[in-house]
Order: C-alpha cells, then sequence, then structure tokens
C-alpha cells in the first residue's frame, strides 16, 4: 500500500515538473505554462495530505522495523517527502529559462 500510494503521489508530481519543464513553442504556451507554475502550490497542497498519509505509513513500517525489499522502496520514502521542494526548484529554474525564451519571441515578434 505504501508502495502503491509513493509511487501515485511521486508520479503526480513527475507529471507536474514535466509540465513547467516544457518548452514553450509560442508566446502562448510561455503564457500557458506560467498560469500553470503559479497553480502549482495549489496542486502542492492538494497532494499534501497523500505525502502526510504516505509518511505516516512509511513511519509505522519503520517502527516495526519492517526490511524493504529493494533499496529503491526507502529511496521512494524520501523522494516522497522532498517532492513538493523539487518542484519548487523546478518552477525557480524554469523562471529564468521562460525570461529568456519570452525575451526571443518578442524580439521575433519585432
Amino acid at each position: 500500500m505504501a508502495k502503491k500510494m509513493a509511487n501515485n503521489t511521486i508520479d503526480a508530481f513527475y507529471k507536474i515538473n514535466d509540465k513547467i519543464n516544457s518548452t514553450p513553442k509560442d508566446i502562448e504556451e510561455l503564457s500557458a505554462i506560467r498560469d500553470f507554475m503559479q497553480s502549482v502550490p495549489n496542486e502542492i497542497e492538494k497532494l499534501d495530505g497523500q505525502i502526510k498519509l504516505g509518511m505516516q505509513v512509511y513511519q509505522i513500517l519503520e517502527e516495526f522495523k519492517y526490511a524493504f525489499a529493494e533499496d529503491e522502496d526507502y529511496d521512494k520514502q524520501w523522494r516522497l517527502y522532498g517532492s513538493p521542494n523539487d518542484t519548487k526548484s523546478v518552477i525557480g529554474r524554469q523562471m529564468a529559462a521562460l525570461e529568456k525564451e519570452k525575451d526571443k519571441f518578442v524580439n521575433l515578434m519585432q
């Protein structure tokens, strides 16, 4: 259950990050990506409950000294925990890249 929950939540963050990292083909797509980035804090807030629940499950497993079959399962716990900050970092990097793209599109229009 913890693995599936973690996978679903991590996948949701991957989808958010992919959408943020998409390369705009024109100024309209650039604006759409920026608009989406402004909605990301709300998306993170929606996923926060799943993160907290997943972390609680991992904590229970740890209390019972559950041995994960693979190191990847253990790593998922920390990817789950760190996903919001990772996404915020992606937004920071992409804001700078989109600003350069905006300048490029403005120059093309002139």
